[in-house]
């Protein structure tokens, strides 16, 4: 059970954050760019985590360790990074969807 529940509470504070993350990246300009890299460097994903760890000991000195670890296991996984990836895209309200067809 209290696995269910951190995995709650940690979906939530990643939605929280992406919610955060979208509206900085769509002020800036810069959602579509960010969903659209994540997309191209998703096959490098298992080696970014690895860099990651490696240097997870230096990126303390910076960053919660903690925090660097679950950007690992983000990395790792490439069903993380599509829902990252959706969040961003469904960020933006002013994206339109696919077309049903041609415009008349």
């Amino acid at each position: 059970m209290s696995s269910e529940t951190d995995r709650a509470a940690w979906r939530m504070r990643w939605e929280n954050r992406l919610a955060g993350w979208g509206e900085r990246l769509r002020a800036w300009g810069l959602d579509g760019l960010v969903a659209a890299l994540l997309e191209a460097a998703e096959p490098l994903g298992p080696l970014g985590a690895q860099v990651l760890y490696v240097a997870q000991p230096a990126l303390g000195v910076f960053l919660p360790a903690e925090s660097v670890g679950r950007w690992a296991r983000a990395l790792e996984d490439p069903a993380t990074l599509a829902w990252l990836r959706a969040g961003l895209n469904a960020a933006n309200p002013d994206e339109e969807g696919p077309s049903d067809g041609p415009a008349d």
